[in-house]
C-alpha cells in the first residue's frame, strides 16, 4: 500500500520511522528528498556529489530517527537539514578540502563589504548560484554556513575547527570574491 503524503502527519511519520518500518522510510524520501536535494547542491560542487551527500545524509537520518524529539526546534525537516549540513562538513573534512588560513592579506577584518548589494543589482537567482559554485570551497562553505544558514562566526570556528577571525576572514574573501565574479559576468 502507498501512502500518500497528506494521508500521514509528521507525528505518525516519526513514530513509523522509529519502529523501522521501510514503508515509512519510503515516505520520508519521497516526502523530503527534494528540499534535502537543495541542501546538498548548496554544499556539493557538482550533481553526483550532492546525490551521494544526500544519500549518506538520509542513511544517517534513519540511523538517527529515534534520538529525534518533536519539541526539536523546527520541525523534522530543520532537524535533517541539519544532518545534511553536518555531514557536508564531515565530508569536507574528510577530504580535506577545506583550506582556510589565517592570512589577512591586505585587508583587515573591518573593511565595509556592504557596500554592494546583491539584490539591488538585478542579478538572477541562476547567476548567484553559479557565482556562489565558483567560489573555493573554503570560501563557499563559510559564506554558506553564515549567509545561507545563518550561522555565527564563533559557531562555523567551532563547527569547522578554524579560529573565529578566520571564519570572519573567510567570509570577506568570499563576499569580495563573489562581487567581483558577478561584476564580471555583468560586464560580459
Amino acid at each position: 500500500m502507498l501512502f500518500k503524503q497528506r494521508e500521514v502527519s509528521e507525528q505518525k511519520l516519526i513514530e513509523g520511522l522509529k519502529k523501522g518500518s521501510g514503508k515509512y522510510e519510503r515516505l520520508l524520501y519521497q516526502k523530503y528528498s527534494e528540499p534535502l536535494f537543495n541542501v546538498c547542491i548548496q554544499y556539493s560542487n557538482n550533481i553526483p556529489d550532492a546525490e551521494d551527500l544526500l544519500h549518506d545524509s538520509f542513511i544517517r537520518i534513519y540511523e538517527k530517527i529515534s534520538g529525534f524529539e518533536s519539541r526539536f526546534n523546527g520541525g523534522l525537516l530543520m532537524w535533517m537539514r541539519r544532518i545534511v549540513i553536518n555531514m557536508a562538513i564531515n565530508k569536507y573534512r574528510e577530504l580535506k578540502k577545506i583550506e582556510v588560513t589565517d592570512n589577512f592579506g591586505e585587508h583587515t577584518l573591518t573593511e565595509d563589504y556592504h557596500d554592494f548589494s546583491i539584490e539591488d543589482q538585478g542579478y538572477s537567482y541562476e547567476d548567484v548560484f553559479q557565482a556562489i559554485k565558483s567560489l573555493p570551497v573554503g570560501y563557499q562553505l563559510v559564506f554558506n554556513l553564515y549567509v545561507l544558514e545563518g550561522m555565527k562566526h564563533h559557531q562555523i570556528a567551532e563547527e569547522l575547527s578554524i579560529s573565529v577571525n578566520t571564519s570572519k576572514t573567510q567570509l570577506l574573501k568570499a563576499r569580495k570574491k563573489l562581487i567581483n565574479i558577478l561584476s564580471q559576468s555583468k560586464q560580459a
